[in-house]
C-alpha cells in the first residue's frame, strides 16, 4: 500500500481553495463553544466489550500471520461491528463537531506491540495514514525524547507546553498508552468558532489570517519555512490551519520570516480566545483513550508534563487523510 510522504502530506493538506473575500461568521456544526460541546451527543463513545472480543480475534489472526502492518489494506482487516462505529467517528470529524473521544481500549492488557497494531488497524478504516516527518514515520510516538532532542525539534518530542495548533492532515488520532502523573492535559477549541468571533470583534485581524503566514519547518526541510494561509474559505466551506508556536518560532530565521505587527496581534487574539473558558475544552486523556481531531476546524494543545522515569508518558499518533466520499482515497 502506498502512503504519502511527509512533503506530499502537507502539500495535499495545504492545497485548499480560498477566495479573496473574508466572509462573515460561517457558523455550522463545527462552530461550537465549550458549553455547547459538552452538552452535545455523538462525539464521545465507549468501546463495547462484545465488539472488542471480535476485534481481539482479528488482532490475533494478524499477529499470527506476521504481516508488516504497513502492507495491509483496509479490505484485509476485518474489525467486525467496530466498522459501524468508525463510520460514525468519521462523519463526526468531517461534518460534525470535528472531535471524537473513545474510551475503553485495553492497552494495558494488550501491551505496546498489540496496541500499535490495533491503532493502525483502526486508522486504516478511518482513512489513509500519511507520513508525519521526513523519516516517513506512519505511526508516531508522542513522548519526551530529551535530552537528545534538539531545541528546534518538533514539540511532540518534548515535554514542553504545546500551543494551539493543527497537524498537516485531515485528522489526527492520539491513542493514550500511558499518561504522565503530572500535567499533559489535552485542550481543544473550535477554530471555526474562533474565526467567527474574530470576524465579529476584530475583522482586520481576521483578514490578516486570510493572507500568507510563514510556518517554521523545525529543521525538517531544506526550506526554513513554508508559507501557509491560516483561514481559507472557498465560498461554501471554511478550513482553518493554525500553529501558534511555529508561526512564532519561524522568526529565528530572520528576514521575510519575521512576523509583522498585524500578524502578531492576530496570533495573540486567536490564542487569547482559544484559551478562554468560553472556547477551550480541557480533558485529561488516560490510558485506553483514543482522541480524534479534525485539522480543518479544531485546534488542539497540550500542557507541559512531568514524567515518571520508570513509566514515561506515551501516546501513539496517526495522521489521516480522507477521500471525497469520506473514506480514504
Amino acid at each position: 500500500m502506498a502512503f504519502r510522504t511527509f512533503a506530499e502530506q502537507y502539500e495535499t493538506y495545504f492545497a485548499r481553495p480560498c477566495g479573496a473575500t473574508v466572509p462573515g461568521p460561517v457558523g455550522g456544526a463545527a462552530a461550537w463553544t465549550a458549553d455547547d460541546l459538552w452538552s452535545r451527543r455523538g462525539w464521545r463513545f465507549d468501546v463495547d466489550p462484545a465488539d472488542l472480543v471480535r476485534f481481539d480475534a482479528e488482532l490475533d489472526r494478524l499477529a499470527a500471520e506476521g504481516t508488516d502492518p504497513r502492507a495491509l489494506t483496509r479490505e484485509q482487516v476485518d474489525i467486525g461491528p467496530l466498522a459501524g462505529q468508525v463510520r460514525e467517528w468519521r462523519t463526526e470529524l468531517q461534518s460534525g463537531s470535528g472531535i471524537v473521544l473513545v474510551h475503553g481500549w485495553p492497552v494495558s492488557e494488550w501491551g505496546l506491540a498489540r496496541t500499535e497494531l490495533a491503532t493502525w488497524c483502526l486508522g486504516l478504516h478511518l482513512g489513509d495514514p500519511g507520513a508525519q516527518n521526513p523519516r516517513g514515520d506512519l505511526l508516531g510516538h508522542v513522548r519526551d525524547a530529551a535530552p537528545g532532542a534538539s531545541s528546534n525539534a518538533r514539540l511532540y518530542q518534548t515535554n514542553a507546553d504545546i500551543g494551539f495548533h493543527c497537524d498537516y492532515a485531515d485528522a489526527v488520532g492520539l491513542m493514550c498508552v500511558r499518561q504522565a502523573p503530572v500535567g499533559g492535559e489535552s485542550r481543544v477549541a473550535s477554530s471555526t468558532a474562533i474565526h467567527d468571533e474574530m470576524v465579529r470583534i476584530a475583522p482586520g485581524l481576521a483578514a490578516r489570517l486570510y493572507q500568507p503566514v510563514w510556518l517554521d519547518t523545525r529543521d525538517e526541510s531544506a526550506a526554513p519555512g513554508i508559507a501557509v494561509t491560516p483561514f481559507a474559505f472557498d465560498g461554501a466551506l471554511l478550513r482553518t490551519f493554525y500553529h501558534s508556536d511555529y508561526f512564532r518560532s519561524v522568526a529565528r530565521h530572520g528576514g521575510v520570516h519575521v512576523p509583522d505587527q498585524p500578524l502578531i496581534d492576530a496570533l495573540e487574539l486567536f490564542d487569547e480566545l482559544a484559551a478562554t473558558d468560553r472556547f477551550c475544552v480541557r480533558m485529561r486523556l488516560e490510558a485506553g483513550d483514543l482522541q480524534l481531531v479534525s485539522n480543518h476546524g479544531v485546534v488542539h494543545a497540550r500542557t507541559t508534563f512531568v514524567d515518571d522515569p520508570a513509566a514515561p508518558r506515551h501516546l501513539l499518533r496517526l495522521w489521516l487523510s480522507f477521500g471525497a466520499t469520506g473514506r480514504g482515497s
